[in-house]
């Protein structure tokens, strides 16, 4: 108990979830210039609480919920790009709740163009958002694709997209670090938020080595 009550105070006192999370968000930076053509977009799930949205009938957002909106800030910038969303329900019981469905609702609103919207509904997993998206598009080799994903999770997602056969073009979002130093929170819920977030990214990338569906354990620029 004691040694317990000590790991929480140190939770406490240092910035231990930044320490975590810093090599993940780091890995991949936002690119210094886009050319002046990509063909599409592709935002992955998880955005959006699927299950809170269906329940109260409207698009609610999840902690990662920057992959939405800098995927519309993104259709807006190339007008003439495709943009896919890639994601079902990540639930282990499935039910009637999809993302893609309130995904497709919040990019109308908006005012995200109809004919640039398109869903893939299937995926659970980052694995199959890289496999049915691919399915989905048949992308050109010579194609310039962006990968739209919360930061942390950017290294994983890269990995499965090379894997899968699509060099795409890593665009962060929602990152929870500063890019030098480290944010003293002194709150217990906010390092315990952000170790529970690199936990299960360093998992991932653990586990999806593991299942070959990287070709590294840490995936680099």
């Amino acid at each position: 108990m004691a040694v317990a009550g000590m790991g929480f105070f140190l939770c406490l006192l240092l910035p231990v979830g930044d320490w975590a999370l810093h090599p993940l968000e780091n890995r991949f930076q936002i690119p210094a210039e886009l050319p002046e053509h990509i063909d599409g977009i592709i935002v992955l799930g998880g955005g959006i609480n699927d299950r809170i949205s269906q329940d109260r009938q409207t698009p609610v957002l999840s902690p990662a919920g920057n992959r939405m909106t800098t995927g519309a800030i993104l259709a807006h910038r190339y007008p003439g790009s495709r943009l896919i969303f890639s994601g079902g329900s990540g639930a282990v019981i499935q039910g009637q709740a999809n993302e893609s469905d309130w995904a497709h609702i919040l990019f109308r609103e908006l005012e995200v163009p109809e004919t640039q919207i398109t869903l893939e509904n299937r995926s659970r997993t980052t694995w199959e958002n890289a496999l049915f998206s691919k399915e989905l598009v048949h992308p050109d080799p010579r194609s310039i694709w962006l990968l739209v994903t919360s930061a942390d999770h950017m290294p994983r997602a890269v990995g499965m997209f090379r894997k899968a056969g699509w060099n795409v073009v890593p665009y962060p979002t929602g990152y929870q670090t500063l890019i030098h130093g480290n944010q003293w929170l002194f709150s217990l819920s906010g390092t315990l938020f952000k170790l529970d977030t690199a936990f299960h990214e360093w998992a991932g990338l653990f586990a999806a080595r593991l299942r070959h569906e990287t070709d590294s354990l840490f995936p680099k620029p």
